[in-house]
């Protein structure tokens, strides 16, 4: 399934290769290492290296709607914005500079580091406001974009965008619109100006029960394809939903979807091998749900998962050398979607966001920085 000619001339995605290497973000000098990280063969065991030190976050700061960002180039390295839309800055991932939060009153949804600048997705919204809908309350959305983390300028986005991809040179987010079930994509080269694809099919409407769906993540690539993660709004029909599209318009069930012991689905990354998807399992008890496919059509159970692999996962990332990162209690590494193996514990705390090669975790009083090293 290609992506058709419009997209693949809005956007123009490098394919990775199935073994990369890259090297570690800038040190605390902010000076780049020499260290390259290379990926290790499936199967073979973990092969990242944490160096984990107490920071001055706070579990206030950093346990609810924390978003964390890592730049590729100039300081500060690390950028956070905390569910009081404060802004924290770092070039070490230890020491955090507290600013003042960013202008007006809106929600702060996502942060993205994107060609240089750092790109947060806010909203308007209401909270006096009757549940009717994926994106009600939604009043209007907006971009907030810093080339320093420090100066924020404010710029109307065409919907209440929640979370963004980088695909090579675009940056592409999701979100929606009041009274609108499917949801709107965006597509920009600045984090200002925006091409809108609206989410058009019937998987989008309201079933009989008046459920509809919600709680979306997504990821791909121009080149690849794009995979929807979401739920059902009604507790009942809980089962989670994975949807594939070409273009970000055009959206249908997968040709052979993923089958497992496992209701919502959490999240779905894209990366070296393709694409992985992580759910939760029907029972407390259970392993986690990991499912992985070449192509967002075709998936298959991963097999190889550790028998205490089990739940308290509900997020994916990537490591700078195209690893597949599963967090919550631990942090479990794969190079393939299938083999995975533990690559750090929180040791009574919790993962709550890792970017780049940075992880923040908190317990009850403290919270820590995990950062990855070289092997």
């Amino acid at each position: 399934m290609g992506a058709p000619r419009r997209l693949l001339g809005i956007l123009s995605s490098v394919v990775l290769a199935a073994s990369c290497s890259t090297t570690i973000p800038p040190n605390e000098t902010g000076n780049p290492t020499s260290t390259v990280v290379q990926s290790a063969p499936a199967g073979t065991g973990p092969h990242l290296r944490w160096a984990k030190a107490t920071n001055n976050l706070s579990p206030t700061n950093a346990e609810d709607r924390f978003k964390l960002a890592a730049r590729s180039g100039g300081s500060p390295t690390y950028v956070a914005i905390d569910e009081l839309r404060d802004v924290w800055l770092s070039d070490d991932g230890t020491v955090w500079r507290h600013l003042p939060r960013l202008p007006g009153t809106r929600v702060t949804h996502g942060l993205a580091a994107f060609q240089g600048r750092l790109i947060a997705f806010e909203s308007d919204r209401t909270t006096a406001v009757t549940r009717a809908g994926p994106w009600e309350g939604t009043l209007a959305g907006y971009t907030a974009v810093s080339d320093d983390g420090v100066n924020w300028v404010l710029h109307p986005a065409p919907a209440g965008f929640v979370t963004g991809i980088v695909d090579n040179d675009h940056l592409l987010a999701l979100g929606g619109r009041a009274r609108e079930d499917a949801p709107t994509f965006g597509v920009t080269t600045d984090g200002i100006d925006w091409t809108v694809e609206t989410a058009t099919g019937d998987v989008w409407a309201r079933t009989a029960e008046g459920c509809w769906l919600s709680n979306l993540r997504f990821s791909g690539s121009a080149a690849s394809g794009f995979v929807v993660t979401a739920s059902s709004s009604c507790v009942a029909d809980a089962d989670g939903v994975l949807l594939y599209s070409s273009d970000l318009r055009s959206w249908a069930p997968p040709d052979l979807p993923p089958v497992g012991a496992c209701s919502e689905d959490y999240d779905v990354i894209h990366g070296p091998w393709g694409f992985v998807a992580l759910a939760t399992p029907s029972s407390d008890d259970g392993n986690t749900c990991v499912w992985r496919s070449p192509n967002g059509g075709s998936w298959m159970v991963a097999t190889a998962l550790p028998a205490d692999m089990q739940a308290g996962l509900d997020r994916l990332a990537l490591a700078p050398d195209g690893t597949y990162l599963a967090y919550g209690a631990k942090i479990w590494e794969s190079t393939d979607g299938d083999h995975w193996f533990e690559s750090a514990s929180a040791t009574n705390a919790y993962v709550y966001e890792i970017a780049g090669d940075l992880a923040i975790a908190c317990g009850e009083s403290t919270c820590s920085s995990l950062r990855m090293t070289a092997p």
